[in-house]
């Protein structure tokens, strides 16, 4: 799958989970997307407070801005 396949999926994906609204769309919904692709992410916890690494998607950000957009392009 290449970089537009991959944006044109998780565009769909948006429209048709999320409702097109960026509101919607969750941790969750991210990881399955990622899973989808084949992009592999790997979870941290923080060991200062438990928490999830909130950097855990930057290294596909780029697909996530394009595909998240809304109205004409």
């Amino acid at each position: 799958m290449n970089f537009i396949q991959r944006v044109r999926f998780i565009h769909s994906e948006f429209e048709e989970k999320c409702g097109g609204d960026k509101i919607n769309v969750t941790v969750d919904f991210r990881k399955e997307c990622c899973m989808e692709i084949g992009y592999q992410i790997e979870e941290k916890i923080n060991s200062k407070d438990d928490r999830v690494n909130t950097d855990l998607f930057r290294g596909i950000d780029n697909i996530f801005q394009l595909a998240f957009r809304t109205g004409e392009i």
